[in-house]
């Protein structure tokens, strides 16, 4: 008893001039500093009884030092064992919470930070979320976006019959499933989703039902291991698009095509191009995206333009933030002596000599696999938990296309009224949250984008809906070679 005495003694004795930045930590154990702010003193002194005009306590010190340099910040005893009945808590407030603590532990009783906090602040504001990366941004862009429910009835011409096919696939089943695997499934299926007469090719047809067996079975494990985005990717969704775009009889070699076909194309790191970023309405110019000069990393705020960069120089900047970007996207390939392509690679060179481009480039992104191939199908891939909507992402990329291919259109030298009104094609918009996949159909209206959806195409975690899946990507991979190579057509003024 006598040691303690003396240490009560010696207290009572001491009275320091406490500087108001310094934190004082448990007695003769080193802890990281507790930083209080103004407003947490204002609620400890208004919650806390006692807490008005109690006096800043000191460290607990024993007599007899080590002849051991101090620091700022802790204090090394003679005897912990002794000291660590005495804990002492302060604020910069003045708030003092002694609390007696056993020998073997000083830390055991102490409240921690957080749960000081959770008491004293049980409210705590939510953050709110930018408008950037919402669909509050779709109505502030220069050329709006509508996300509307769909009937067919609203569904512009050059949609209509792809999205009855997509309806035939996934809501009737009609004949999605070859004939020759009939008696590879379960015979309780109804023959209509067979088609009615055997192919010629069974050997093509138990490839395709072994592949859709194998992508089944890599999409379950990835759900149930929670694998990341990428793994999807790698495993599920990049199979799949090499099934429905590989050629026939392919070999070693890339053949030049003979005719229009649909290709699909990874453009994960595709940003879109300074030129073709959408800027907001009544937000003095500003971007819907961060953006970063050519060659550097350095970043913007979405939705504010980077002075003398993106405002001044929009040919030298690209998007920078990865929530604007898509992951895959079907493009239409073309032959050598399509005279669509032929104007695709005149409009776009001379363009990109009289603008000083960084790169010439037909589409919204200066992604070199897609310079001069249009982009018909933007898809978009997501885990069940990520942060972001897959529908922003989207809208923005499709709004990008729009003002990318009305500035290729104004370049053309028609002059006509007719010119004037017509309407782009509508562009089919793909979201993949892990096995659902949705399509939005994304159509010209003028000053405005309207996104008419969902569609349901199908999903990956069964193989009867696996097969729905892929006949609804074989029904969009026909329609990009028919309805958007001819409409595409007509907005250049192309004619064969």
């Amino acid at each position: 008893m006598i040691p303690n005495l003396r240490i009560q003694d010696w207290l009572q004795s001491v009275q320091l001039e406490p500087s108001p930045d310094y934190n004082y930590g448990l007695v003769g154990r080193p802890v990281k500093r507790i930083r209080v702010s103004s407003s947490l003193n204002e609620a400890l002194d208004a919650r806390v009884p006692g807490a008005l005009g109690t006096p800043l306590s000191t460290e607990a010190e024993d007599v007899t030092f080590r002849n051991k340099k101090r620091s700022g910040d802790e204090i090394k005893t003679e005897s912990d064992e002794e000291m660590s009945r005495y804990a002492v808590l302060t604020t910069t407030s003045g708030l003092r919470l002694d609390l007696e603590q056993t020998p073997r532990s000083a830390k055991a009783s102490l409240p921690s930070l957080p749960s000081v906090l959770s008491v004293l602040s049980p409210t705590r504001r939510s953050r709110s979320q930018s408008p950037t990366k919402s669909r509050a941004i779709f109505p502030i862009l220069e050329k709006p976006i509508k996300v509307a429910e769909l009937t067919p009835a609203t569904l512009p011409p050059d949609v209509q019959d792809l999205h009855c096919d997509i309806e035939d696939a996934v809501k009737y089943r009609q004949a999605i499933i070859p004939h020759g695997v009939k008696d590879l499934l379960d015979r309780r299926l109804p023959s209509s989703c067979f088609s009615v007469a055997p192919s010629t090719d069974l050997t093509e047809e138990k490839l395709i039902h072994t592949t859709l067996c194998r992508i089944k079975r890599a999409a379950t494990k990835s759900a149930l291991c929670q694998r990341h985005e990428q793994a999807w990717n790698n495993l599920v969704h990049t199979p799949l698009l090499e099934l429905l775009c590989r050629r026939e009889n392919d070999t070693e070699h890339e053949r030049p095509l003979r005719s229009v076909a649909t290709e699909f194309e990874p453009v994960m790191a595709a940003t879109i191009a300074g030129d073709s970023i959408p800027r907001l309405i009544g937000q003095s110019g500003a971007l819907a995206c961060s953006v970063s000069s050519t060659g550097e990393s350095s970043e913007g705020t979405p939705g504010t333009p980077k002075p003398g960069l993106s405002a001044a120089n929009p040919n030298q900047v690209h998007s920078s933030s990865s929530n604007k970007k898509v992951d895959y996207a079907l493009v239409l390939g073309l032959p050598d002596e399509s005279a669509l392509l032929r104007r695709i690679n005149g409009l776009t060179n001379e363009v990109a000599l009289r603008d000083k481009e960084v790169a010439p480039h037909f589409n919204q992104t200066a992604y070199y696999p897609v310079q001069y191939t249009p982009i018909a199908v933007s898809i978009k891939t997501k885990v069940q938990f990520s942060p972001y909507d897959p529908l922003v992402q989207l809208g923005i990329w499709v709004a990008a296309w729009h003002k990318r291919m009305e500035y290729l259109r104004s370049q053309l030298q028609w002059g006509t009224a007719a010119a004037t009104q017509q309407r782009l094609v509508s562009l089919p918009l793909i979201q993949v949250i892990e096995h659902r996949w949705q399509m939005y159909f994304a159509c010209d209206a003028g000053v405005s984008i309207t996104m008419y959806g969902p569609v349901n195409l199908g999903s990956t975690d069964d193989l009867i809906a696996l097969y729905a899946l892929f006949a609804s990507l074989k029904v969009i991979k026909a329609w990009v070679e028919s309805e958007f190579y001819k409409g595409l057509k007509r907005w250049l003024k192309v004619e064969e």
